[in-house]
């Protein structure tokens, strides 16, 4: 190696040992998988296959890509723990076994039962490194041959990996019913929406991928970036609670459409650590019959909106808790009337005092008129609905019989929604819950403006 090669290497890597005995180790492991790969293509490009069809039999040859794809895998599949047969390996285990690294990596790994004893590191070598490090070469280079730009650059990675105590996962939720103009919507630096590209939309399941495109072919994801301590179990809570309030705040930012999100998929960004997971999504109920749609201006107006809700949300003092909690457990309902119930419930949080016993109904109606009544034939219109909502409410939870219809219950939920994002804004503000009650009261004795 010449000077000014060495100095570059030495001031990329912090183990020159183990990157010079690896680099030796897969310049000649990749001559022999060459060959190997030769004789394979050969092999399958000079075989006969019968397909069976319905007027008889078909004979093909095998079609280059069907050699391609996952010839990588096979190979070093194949391998298993057979590392050691090929040339240089002595050397290169030594490396391993004397690097400050890799001895951090397999401490972690024993304290987590991943290994049995980090004195003999052979196996976690042969049935562990070796493969991932092969895999994620092939995977970048293409082919069989020896690039040493690519195989610094996967060194470099595997450094990386192994200096960190610390593994960085992505978990996607998958949308259903749901279109945005813009491509991205970054909400938080780890926090955004996007549109999938094509491979990852062919990489989705075929009744996944019928489910949330429907008659576009574009699929949208809220996607979470987080951290873990490397080899500890895969918990992906901290994403499915990101998901659940940024649908909870689409839901709060306007009755716009049934959006939720159907499957959520887990995996480590890097390609040296194991741990998917998948996880189900809401249940597929519909009650406004139409697509969340959000235009470009919307996105800009969304992004605003979820800076003020996410920290509501997040931790609201208990009156709102059990608003939201309503709330978001009306989108469960299959019943009119048990989104109805909810929807009441909220309502009842929001605006009765803690204590009110007398005149609910009354002082429940005027307070919500007060506060979304933008004329006083709309603040009438609210007083009324509102009114016949807790009446029914009562009939309901004494064994009564309603049918107020869907419109009715639609436009009650509104009303809940409108009723919870104005709390949870004042609320931002400074101000709280009872200073808000106090303030409609006192819009009462004032007439609202025609």
């Amino acid at each position: 190696m010449s000077e000014s090669k060495e100095t570059e290497v030495e001031r990329d890597f912090e183990d020159l040992n183990l990157y010079d005995n690896l680099k030796t180790y897969f310049q000649s492991s990749m001559a022999i998988f060459g060959s190997l790969a030769e004789m394979m293509q050969e092999d399958m490009f000079g075989r006969e296959i019968v397909h069976h069809t319905d007027s008889g039999e078909r004979i093909v040859r095998a079609h280059p890509r069907e050699v391609d794809n996952g010839m990588f895998y096979k190979l070093t599949d194949s391998m298993e723990s057979r590392w050691s047969e090929l040339p240089h390996y002595t050397d290169c285990a030594g490396a391993f076994a004397s690097s400050d690294l890799y001895k951090k990596e397999l401490g972690l790994a024993k304290q987590n039962d991943i290994i049995e004893d980090v004195d003999d590191p052979e196996d976690h070598i042969k049935n562990d490194s070796l493969p991932k490090l092969f895999t994620r070469y092939l995977e970048k280079q293409g082919n069989f041959s020896f690039n040493e730009d690519v195989f610094k650059e996967v060194y470099a990675e595997f450094e990386q990996y192994l200096k960190a105590e610390e593994v960085e996962y992505q978990s996607q939720a998958i949308l259903d019913n749901f279109w945005m103009e813009e491509d991205r919507l970054e909400l938080e630096e780890d926090l955004i929406f996007r549109t999938l590209d094509e491979d990852e939309v062919e990489n989705l399941s075929p009744p996944i991928r019928r489910r949330v495109t429907g008659d576009s072919k574009d699929v949208y994801v809220i996607e979470k970036t987080y951290e873990v301590p490397k080899f500890t179990e895969l918990r992906a809570e901290e994403a499915i609670d990101a998901f659940q309030d940024v649908v909870l705040t689409l839901r709060l930012f306007e009755r716009n459409g049934d959006v939720r999100y159907q499957r959520i998929f887990t995996e480590p960004i890097s390609p040296f650590h194991k741990g998917n997971e998948t996880s189900g999504g809401e249940p597929n109920i519909r009650f406004f019959g139409s697509r969340y749609e959000m235009d470009s201006e919307d996105c800009e107006e969304f992004k605003e909106f979820w800076t003020v809700m996410s920290e509501q949300i997040d931790d609201p003092p208990e009156t709102y808790r059990i608003a939201l909690d309503k709330f978001s457990h009306s989108f469960r309902r299959q019943n009119e009337n048990d989104r109805l119930l909810d929807s009441v419930i909220a309502l009842e949080a929001l605006y009765l005092k803690t204590g009110e016993q007398q005149e609910m109904s009354f002082r429940l109606s005027q307070r919500g008129a007060l506060l979304l009544g933008e004329s006083r034939e709309k603040a009438e219109e609210i007083k009324q609905a509102l009114k016949e909502a807790y009446s029914t409410r009562s009939t309901l939870v004494h064994g009564g019989q309603t049918d107020v219809g869907h419109d009715f219950v639609s436009n009650l939920h509104d009303i809940t929604r409108r009723t919870l994002s104005e709390f949870l804004k004042l609320n931002n503000s400074g101000k709280s819950h009872e200073e808000i009650i106090e303030s409609l009261d006192g819009k009462a004795v004032t007439p609202i403006e025609d």
